[in-house]
C-alpha cells in the first residue's frame, strides 16, 4: 500500500499517520465507554473463597493506585515521570482494569499501540495516569 509516494509500514509508531488523531467525538465516545464501565458492578472471588463486589469506578481507582504504589518502589523522588518497565525501554504511563482496556481497544484498536495516540489518551484521561508527570 502506498500513499503520496511513501510506503506505509505496519509500524505501531505510524498508525496515527494512517488513521489520524482522535478528535472531540472520539474523546466523548471514550468518556461514554468509561462511564458505562464505571456504573457496572463486578464480582471477584478472593483466595479464601469469599466474593467481593465493586463498581467499575472503584476497580479503576484500585488498579491505578496499585500501579502507582508498585512503580513507586525504589523510585528516585526527583523523578516524577515514573519507572521504566523491566521488560521494555518504555515507561509505564497508564493503568486500568483489563476489561476496560479491552473495551476501549475494541473501539479504538490503535489507541494503546501508537505512541501519539497513547500520549493523547494519557493527556485527556489523567485518571489513568501512573507517573506524577507525563
Amino acid at each position: 500500500m502506498t500513499t503520496k509516494g511513501k510506503r506505509v509500514q505496519d509500524n505501531p509508531d505510524h498508525w496515527s499517520d494512517i488513521v489520524g488523531m482522535p478528535d472531540e467525538w472520539d474523546k466523548e465516545n471514550i468518556r461514554r465507554i468509561i462511564k458505562n464501565f464505571s456504573e457496572e458492578k463486578f464480582s471477584f472471588t478472593e483466595e479464601d473463597g469469599s466474593v467481593t463486589t465493586m463498581t467499575g469506578e472503584a476497580w479503576i481507582v484500585s488498579e491505578v493506585e496499585d500501579a502507582k504504589e508498585s512503580h513507586r518502589q525504589g523510585l528516585d523522588p526527583i523523578n516524577e515521570h515514573g519507572l521504566k518497565s523491566k521488560d521494555s525501554d518504555m515507561r509505564v504511563a497508564t493503568a486500568m482494569p483489563n476489561v476496560l482496556w479491552a473495551r476501549i481497544s475494541e473501539a479504538y484498536p490503535t489507541l494503546f499501540k501508537d505512541r501519539k495516540h497513547l500520549t493523547w489518551f494519557v493527556k485527556n484521561f489523567k485518571m489513568f495516569q501512573v507517573p506524577n508527570k507525563f
